[in-house]
């Protein structure tokens, strides 16, 4: 009885911690090429991204200076597939294009702020 109760209370607590984590942004570095790097001192871009459900995940973007630099949202990281409205910056913070996409093809009219 113990035993059965050990194991389902580590259940418990693996599904609460494992759950909690899938909540954590993760953080991808990449060089001036936009290769993947491990080490944060090569690193010329950051994206940031943020799991809001199973199927949608929240993306930023940030210049070698770590101002924002793309903003959107994506429903596929591999290949990467934009999904909605995305933004892109200029280092000042105005806002240079803003395009709709549905399932990672760009739909209707982009704008090209200047």
């Amino acid at each position: 009885m113990k035993r059965a109760f050990l194991f389902h209370l580590l259940l418990l607590i693996g599904l609460i911690v494992s759950s909690q984590s899938a909540n954590q942004p993760d953080t991808i570095l990449y060089n001036s090429d936009w290769h993947k790097v491990e080490n944060e001192k090569d690193a010329s871009y950051l994206q940031i991204i943020k799991y809001e459900d199973e199927k949608i995940f929240m993306t930023n973007f940030y210049m070698p200076s770590r101002k924002l630099y793309n903003h959107g949202e994506v429903y596929q990281l591999r290949p990467f597939m934009h999904q909605g409205l995305v933004h892109w910056y200029y280092e000042n913070g105005q806002i240079k294009k803003q395009a709709r996409y549905q399932n990672g093809v760009s739909v209707g009219m982009e704008k090209h702020f200047f």
